[in-house]
């Protein structure tokens, strides 16, 4: 990431010699992976106050995608005949999640009877969509 950050000439970044010093966490080979009980998931989703931010919270625990994975989601990307979720764009491109009974009943009760081309999510309560900058 900082060596893309001296490419972009919009930085000002004239060398990296300042990363160049950092040295690695020790013992440390990857990525801490850090999962919810499903206790603590049900005590997460019952301490939202915005019904919205707790269906976008559902969606993620549901699919594993990211938040603005879901922002990026319309009515249509969702096959409930089919049991999946397709997920347009991400870290690594688009891709289909295949949904559990629990997650296509939840996303059934999301889409209702609105148009296709709805985001799957709401907004939130202060109008700012998921993802998008505030």
């Amino acid at each position: 990431m900082l060596n893309h950050a001296v490419g972009d000439p919009t930085k000002g970044l004239t060398d990296d010699s300042a990363w160049r010093l950092v040295r690695p966490f020790q013992q440390v080979g990857r990525a801490r992976e850090v999962h919810f009980t499903p206790a603590e998931v049900l005590r997460l989703l019952e301490s939202c106050n915005d019904a919205s931010f707790r269906d976008l919270l559902t969606a993620g625990f549901l699919t594993g995608a990211h938040c603005g994975e879901l922002a990026a989601c319309q009515v249509r990307h969702f096959d409930a005949e089919g049991e999946t979720l397709y997920v347009p764009r991400g870290k690594t491109g688009a891709r289909i999640v295949i949904l559990k009974p629990d997650a296509v009943k939840f996303f059934l009760r999301l889409v209702g009877e609105r148009e296709k081309e709805a985001p799957l999510l709401l907004l939130r309560a202060d109008k700012a969509p998921w993802g998008g900058s505030h």
